[in-house]
């Protein structure tokens, strides 16, 4: 039981406006991501913990509109590319 878990994680986006205003936009999102974890086990055991780590990519879509200039509300569609 238990166990130390890390991960990084980064992601940028390409933004196409929808309209002369630019409040309404579309948007791509690439995101990069690894983690690495290294499970307890209790003391007596005799298994010795298997590391693992794992990496991903991932390609989104999304939706945004921006009513104020610090806000706005946004709406993704999980990964539809991605391991």
């Amino acid at each position: 039981e238990g166990g130390t878990a890390w991960g990084i994680g980064a992601f940028g986006r390409y933004y196409k406006p929808m309209n002369d205003a630019g409040n309404f936009q579309m948007f791509l999102e690439a995101a990069l991501g690894y983690q690495s974890s290294t499970p307890l086990y209790p003391k007596g055991t005799t298994v010795s913990p298997d590391p693992a780590t794992s990496f991903g990519i991932g390609v989104a879509p999304g939706f945004g509109w921006y009513p104020g200039k610090k806000w706005g509300i946004e709406f993704a569609l999980p990964s539809i590319l991605g391991f």
